[in-house]
């Protein structure tokens, strides 16, 4: 044997000359590894950096950091020295304010430090409103919540154990990075990361992009945000190559990948319905023929009815685009509400959403033989969207 087993220090040998170059070359390996703090760099471009400082070598690496990736790359003596880590090994990063751990492929947060939260909504797609069936998704259209296709469309599907199968085409979800407090990613390095994925990723977003590598567990990729790219921001994801199954999508500031930690359904439902909502029971797809929302209005004249105030289930982001949707009282006419007419429902005809905002909206409906200032049931559904 001529090295120790976990920090690899080289042994003297018997009859050694010049003893002091191997016992010195341990020091000088003890004092790189032990109460070992690294700095993150801002890319994977090995930085100018000071004698004895160390950093973890990201993904996508280049220059003499190439094939080296998750290694501590110290900077000793005009050159560069590489430490290639053991499962649980750990170290401090002064940049995350958090102890770091080694899990065999990649460095993750230690499981006592608060993970950085996920800037991404709906990152399992098991909040599904619209209530889509899996399959095609044309240009820019949205399938499971906060989720759209790419411009040239999507083949995505998903099981019940959170299996994401994209078979063809690209996902995206905007970020709207005020609403975690950010202000902006621009100039900062942000990880995406999956769990299984069976194919390597493409991910990119304001113009940069990188790999989520194939493998069990959980992968991961690193973007370097420009500095220019401020304001909201589109991520997308596509397979490199064929059919990539995944599971939990996850994207957080910073160069290290934390695991998957899951908000409470409900919190995740209200942040999905900041962007769309509808007034039908979440297991039921908002079509026309689906059960209605019952409600009064009022008869502003003999041939305008009001609806009461509709709240939608949660503040949206914007003063949303709103659709009426017929329900299942008499026969339903597509887009049109019914109204409760001598113990008969009549469908109007015509009703527009008025006043909207975030908050809700009121329905106006052009009806005949009302009689001014009395009150009428309603009968009917809605859907309201403020996608980005």
């Amino acid at each position: 044997m001529t090295e120790t087993q976990n920090l690899k220090l080289p042994f003297l040998a018997a009859s050694q000359a010049q003893k002091h170059v191997t016992v010195n070359e341990a020091v000088l390996m003890i004092d790189q590894l032990v109460h070992c703090s690294v700095a993150r760099p801002e890319a994977g471009t090995p930085p100018l950096a000071g004698e004895g400082e160390r950093f973890i070598v990201p993904s996508g690496a280049t220059g003499s950091w190439t094939a080296h990736v998750n290694a501590i790359a110290v900077w000793q003596d005009g050159g560069w020295r590489f430490h290639a880590p053991a499962k649980g090994w750990v170290v401090w990063s002064g940049e995350d304010q958090s102890l770091l751990v080694f899990s065999g492929s990649a460095w993750q947060k230690a499981a006592s430090s608060a993970g950085a939260p996920n800037l991404l909504i709906n990152g399992d797609l098991a909040i599904n409103q619209r209530r889509f069936a899996g399959g095609s998704l044309a240009a820019n259209a949205y399938g499971f919540d906060r989720w759209r296709a790419g411009p040239a469309g999507a083949s995505v599907s998903r099981d019940v154990t959170n299996l994401v199968t994209l078979a063809s085409g690209a996902l995206v979800q905007v970020v709207e990075t005020n609403l975690w407090g950010a202000g902006t990613l621009a100039g900062q390095m942000v990880t995406v990361s999956a769990q299984d994925v069976s194919a390597n990723m493409i991910v990119s977003m304001a113009g940069v992009s990188s790999t989520i590598p194939a493998g069990a567990g959980r992968r991961s990729a690193q973007l370097a945000i420009p500095a220019g790219a401020t304001g909201d921001l589109s991520l997308t994801l596509a397979s490199a190559s064929g059919t990539a199954n995944f599971r939990n999508i996850k994207l957080e500031a910073g160069a290290l990948a934390t695991q998957w930690s899951p908000r409470h359904m409900a919190a995740e439902l209200a942040l999905c319905q900041r962007y769309f909502s509808k007034s039908h029971a979440i297991d039921t797809t908002p079509a026309n023929g689906q059960p209605g929302t019952g409600m009064t209005g009022a008869a502003v004249t003999a041939t305008l009815l009001a609806s009461q105030r509709v709240s939608f289930q949660a503040p949206m982001r914007v003063a949303p685009t709103v659709v009426l949707i017929a329900g299942t009282v008499g026969t339903p006419v597509n887009g049109r509400w019914a109204f409760n007419q001598t113990g008969a429902w009549t469908y109007a005809g015509s009703a527009s959403p008025v006043d909207i905002d975030t908050m809700g909206f009121t329905a106006d409906l052009g009806v005949t033989g009302v009689s001014a200032g009395l009150s009428y049931r309603l009968s009917g559904g809605w859907t309201a969207s403020a996608e980005l």
